[in-house]
């Protein structure tokens, strides 16, 4: 495997074999791009699509993306916490993004500090691996439970399950 570099993340969006939108040149990373916040959920049932969400330590929260991430069938990509929010106490759990997923990500963190969190900012970094040969079958035919989603998402479209299982 290898870490596709900020020169090559951008032949693969100009030349569609990768998609990220909206795109900004400014989430651009050497070895990634930066993810932000399109609307973040926190319990019991609060949604927050704009401003500054008020933290308290050991709240646990999810964001969605506000991009659209659409992989390839040769590309999985891994996600980090952005060392700005790490050093404040929030941390995350991620999956990997399975090559052939579409949609927007949901990311699942806990603050162990008080803090605030800014709708629109950039939360987490993605960074893509090239598979040593394309998936035979990608996300959509493997499992494909959250293929698709738009928003925070806590459960999978094909069993009903609380958050957390």
């Amino acid at each position: 495997m290898s870490v596709l570099s900020d020169k090559d993340i951008m032949v693969r969006v100009q030349n569609g074999s990768l998609g990220i939108t909206p795109f900004s040149q400014a989430n651009l990373t050497p070895n990634g791009y930066d993810l932000t916040i399109r609307e973040i959920f926190v319990l019991p049932n609060h949604r927050y699509e704009k401003g500054v969400v008020c933290l308290h330590a050991g709240t646990w929260l999810a964001v969605s993306t506000l991009e659209t991430i659409k992989m390839p069938l040769d590309l999985i990509g891994l996600l980090w916490t952005r060392t700005t929010y790490a050093r404040k106490g929030l941390f995350g759990s991620y999956g990997v993004v399975d090559a052939g997923f579409h949609g927007e990500l949901t990311l699942s963190y806990y603050s162990t500090m008080d803090m605030e969190i800014h709708v629109g900012s950039r939360i987490a970094q993605i960074i893509f691996l090239e598979l040593s040969s394309p998936s035979d079958q990608g996300y959509p035919q493997r499992s494909g439970s959250f293929q698709g989603q738009v928003g925070v998402t806590l459960t999978s479209k094909t069993k009903n399950s609380a958050p957390g299982e």
